[in-house]
């Protein structure tokens, strides 16, 4: 069915319509409409009406709304889709209208498309000059109808855009009107308003922050934690032959494990500080210089007070382990 449609513009086929002497067809379709669908693929395909369709005229299909229909419905009056529209020498010979039935629809067709031999002969051999005759003014109606089908959609496009500046101008006109009327106290208000919302906005997007960082340290100090008990449990421990470590009445074999869970080993007479133990651990320690406390597992810890205490202040045995734990 598509070879029947004409590919170029209106203007086009009614130049072409006007120089082969041909009827000018409007097939106009409604969208998802079955009755346009059985039109287009079966009575215009009927075996007596598809060969005058196709030798005889320029056909074209034109969808409901569009501007082209809007514009052939002024000379047409049509309401409902589908119709179809025969023109021929720019008169309106024939227009079926959505009701028609089938057999009036090919017979009524036929009947407005099929161009008697004769005719078209006295039409070509026509050359000798005369009056303008009624046919004649009928085919420079065609060529009119053409143009006003491009002037007709042009000027709906300019009215369509205009329709939507104006739209535009209207709603910022409106909107520059509701705050030209604002009271200088109302505009006040509201632009207080705006920045406390906006001051509020920022406020709990820094308090969250702040939640956010503390869990986040939270979490970091229970690791290092964590980490810390890990390599007391886990990390091996170097037996320490208790019958063979020679150790004075009044000492204290220490066994100090490091951050890293390396260990060091000393001996402090009972008397001494914790504090002088803290400065040993100072100046041999090879896990770095974080702080630390001193930890006596598995949950026992020394205060700043503690470390002013000796060893036997402390109760810290023969054989004691010492833990450092990260502050």
């Amino acid at each position: 069915m598509e070879e029947i449609y004409y590919k170029g513009n209106i203007q086009e086929g009614s130049a072409e319509a006007k120089k082969d002497n041909k009827s000018l067809v409007f097939f106009v379709a409604a969208d998802n409409c079955w009755r346009s669908l059985k039109w287009e693929s079966e009575n215009l395909t009927d075996g007596e009406i598809f060969p005058y369709l196709r030798e005889n005229c320029i056909v074209f299909k034109l969808r409901a709304e569009s501007a082209e229909a809007s514009f052939l419905a002024m000379f047409c009056p049509e309401e409902k889709a589908p119709y179809l529209v025969v023109l021929k020498n720019g008169v309106m010979v024939r227009r079926l209208t959505h009701d028609t039935q089938d057999t009036a629809f090919i017979s009524s067709l036929k009947s407005a498309i099929s161009t008697p031999a004769a005719f078209r002969a006295a039409t070509n051999a026509s050359a000798t000059p005369h009056p303008p005759s009624p046919s004649a003014t009928a085919t420079l109606a065609e060529g009119a109808l053409s143009s006003l089908f491009v002037e007709r959609r042009i000027r709906l496009e300019q009215q369509q855009n205009a329709l939507a500046v104006a739209e535009r101008e209207k709603k910022a006109a409106e909107l520059k009107r509701r705050q030209d009327n604002l009271s200088p106290d109302r505009k006040k208000y509201v632009e207080e308003q705006t920045r406390r919302i906006a001051q509020d906005k920022a406020e709990k997007e820094r308090i969250l922050l702040r939640i956010e960082n503390n869990r986040i340290e939270r979490q970091v100090r229970e690791l290092r934690k964590s980490e810390a008990r890990t390599a007391v449990l886990t990390t091996p421990v170097q037996a320490v032959e208790q019958a063979e470590e020679k150790v004075a009445f009044n000492e204290a074999l220490l066994s100090i494990r490091l951050l890293h869970g390396g260990l060091l080993k000393v001996k402090f007479l009972e008397g001494r500080l914790l504090s002088e133990v803290r400065k040993w651990v100072d100046e041999n320690r090879s896990d770095g210089v974080d702080a630390y406390i001193f930890m006596q597992p598995p949950d026992r810890k020394f205060t700043a007070f503690d470390e002013n205490k000796s060893l036997k202040e402390l109760n810290l045995g023969k054989f004691t382990t010492l833990v450092l734990a990260r502050r």
